[in-house]
């Protein structure tokens, strides 16, 4: 959930110090379990 909420928030630019400057684009991979499950998001700024 971590990864969401920090995409999130990059692309909205409330990152401060931290901020990735233009973001438009994200992407946030993660493993679960024993590496049997497995999820991609793509989140984007743009319509």
């Amino acid at each position: 959930m971590y990864l969401l909420v920090e995409a999130v928030m990059q692309l909205r630019g409330e990152c401060g110090d931290r901020q990735v400057a233009g973001a438009k684009t994200a992407i946030c991979h993660g493993t679960g379990g024993i590496l049997s499950a497995a999820a991609t998001a793509i989140l984007s700024t743009q319509r």
